[in-house]
């Protein structure tokens, strides 16, 4: 049996350099237990926005709801999280045509940073690295507010992190330039962290309380506007600002 018509629901598309995840996220009231009802997904990255639409009306059909319990439209963008033109042209094609649907764009990088700033109940700073001399960080607090920004290894050099113990600082993935030059300066308790993706399970809790209707503060940019989370636009998608 589907989950009943009336409730809404946070559509989740996740775009990496490898593939395609998506997900369909109940928005209960608060308290409620959470999960997803569908994720499917492909492991190239080739191709994925021609079979988008296909992928979700399994999903739909096989939660048992159609598109207008989608009340909420999550797309992966900027650092930590891959996003082609291939998702945008797929939603411009059609597939909620005619609906005041607008996606809101969504670091993972910031959702990471984000909810682990709240489960820990400290500010948090989440490295993500470039190259293995540049990046970008993460900074959440406690009190709901988070920013993207670039970061260069060189900006350490010459500091003491000794006393900024307040602050806890993560690196994710196989950033070692970055661990050893926050070793130097005596940062306490700087952890190396994977980044979740967008769609992945362990992220859908944190996705339901940022896209909740009526609920926390949107820490990734207004509705429709998913430029706040772009460090750097590529190249195809100047090109294709440039002839709107």
């Amino acid at each position: 049996m589907g989950l009943p018509v009336a409730r809404e629901f946070a559509l989740i598309v996740d775009t990496t350099i490898c593939g395609l995840r998506l997900a369909l996220q109940p928005l209960h009231s608060a308290g409620e237990p959470s999960h997803s009802c569908w994720q499917d997904g492909l492991n190239e990255a080739h191709g994925s926005a021609a079979v988008l639409a296909s992928l979700l009306r399994t999903g739909l059909t096989s939660c048992g709801i159609d598109a207008e319990s989608i009340s909420r439209i999550l797309v992966s963008r900027g650092p930590g999280s891959f996003t082609g033109i291939r998702v945008g042209l797929s939603f411009a094609l059609g597939f909620f045509a005619g609906q005041d649907k607008n996606p809101e764009g969504c670091s993972s990088l910031a959702l990471y940073a984000t909810a682990e700033a709240t489960r820990r109940g400290r500010d948090v700073d989440v490295y993500l690295p470039a190259t293995q001399a540049s990046g970008y960080v993460a900074r959440a607090s406690t009190d709901g507010k988070t920013t993207l920004e670039p970061f260069a290894i060189e900006e350490l050099e010459g500091t003491s992190l000794i006393e900024s113990s307040s602050v806890i600082s993560l690196v994710a993935g196989n950033w070692v330039s970055l661990v050893k030059a926050f070793t130097a300066t005596g940062a306490p308790g700087v952890e190396v962290v994977s980044l979740p993706s967008v769609a992945d399970s362990a992220c859908l809790e944190m996705c339901r309380e940022v896209v909740r209707v009526g609920g926390v503060p949107h820490p990734f940019g207004a509705t429709g506007d998913m430029s706040p989370v772009y460090l750097r636009r590529s190249s195809v998608e100047e090109k294709m600002r440039g002839k709107s």
